[in-house]
C-alpha cells in the first residue's frame, strides 16, 4: 500500500490556497495545480508498505507520540523547488513551525523506518523541509510570469494551522492522480492549562 502520514489542513487554509493558486495560475504557466482538498503537510511517505503491518505502524506511531502535545503552525510565503529562478518544478507554500514539528518527525521516521523496506537506505534520512505543495511545473511555458508572482508573493500570509492530529492516509493512483482516504486518525496531546 501506498501510505502516508500527514497533517490536514483547515478548510479556512485551503480556501487561502486555492485564491493563491488562482493569482497564480493567471501567469498561465504550463503548471498541475494539486486540489486544494488535497493538500496537506506530509511527514512521512511509505512507498509500498505491505498490507498487514498498517495496523501494527499505526499503533507503534500512536504510542510513540501519546506525549506530544497539540501545537500550531504558520503558513507563510510561496517559493519554489528548486530555488534556482530558471527552472523550478514545485510551487509551494512555507510552513513556519514550533520546534514540536521537527521532534514529531523525528519521532516517526524513527518508528517509520523499519516498516520502509522498499526505500534505499541513502534516502532515508533525508532532511525535512516542511512545506505543502500546491503545484508541480510541466514545462518552461511562461515561467518568467509564474517566477514573478512567486516572488511577488513570497512572504504572502496565508493563515494558522492548529495541529492536534495526524492523519494516516492510504494513495491510490487512478487516472485522474491520487485519491486520498482517511485510514486512522492520531490525537495529540491536549495542553491543559491551569
Amino acid at each position: 500500500m501506498r501510505c502516508f502520514i500527514a497533517i490536514d489542513f483547515p478548510e479556512v487554509i485551503k480556501e487561502k490556497i486555492a485564491e493563491i493558486q488562482t493569482l497564480l495560475s493567471k501567469a498561465g504557466a504550463d503548471v498541475t495545480w494539486v486540489n486544494p482538498a488535497h493538500i496537506h503537510l506530509t511527514l512521512y511517505f511509505f512507498k509500498e508498505l505491505p498490507v498487514g503491518k498498517v495496523e501494527l505502524l499505526y499503533e507503534k506511531i500512536k504510542k510513540e507520540i501519546q506525549e506530544q502535545e497539540a501545537f500550531e503552525l504558520t503558513l507563510h510565503g510561496i517559493g519554489s523547488f528548486p530555488p534556482s529562478p530558471d527552472d523550478p518544478r514545485v510551487i509551494w507554500i512555507g510552513i513556519q513551525g514550533s520546534l514540536k514539528l521537527a521532534g514529531l518527525y523525528q519521532k516517526i521516521q524513527g518508528v517509520s523506518q523499519p516498516f520502509d523496506e522498499k526505500r534505499p537506505k541513502g534516502e532515508r534520512n533525508g532532511s525535512f523541509t516542511p512545506h505543502a505543495t500546491v503545484g508541480r511545473v510541466r514545462s518552461r511555458k511562461n515561467l518568467r510570469p509564474v517566477k514573478n508572482l512567486i516572488e511577488k508573493f513570497s512572504s504572502e500570509p496565508v493563515g494558522i494551522c492548529p495541529v492536534d492530529e495526524l492523519i494516516f492516509f492510504e494513495s491510490r493512483l487512478s487516472q485522474k492522480g491520487p485519491d486520498y482516504f482517511k485510514l486512522h486518525r492520531i490525537p495529540l496531546k491536549h495542553q491543559h492549562h491551569i
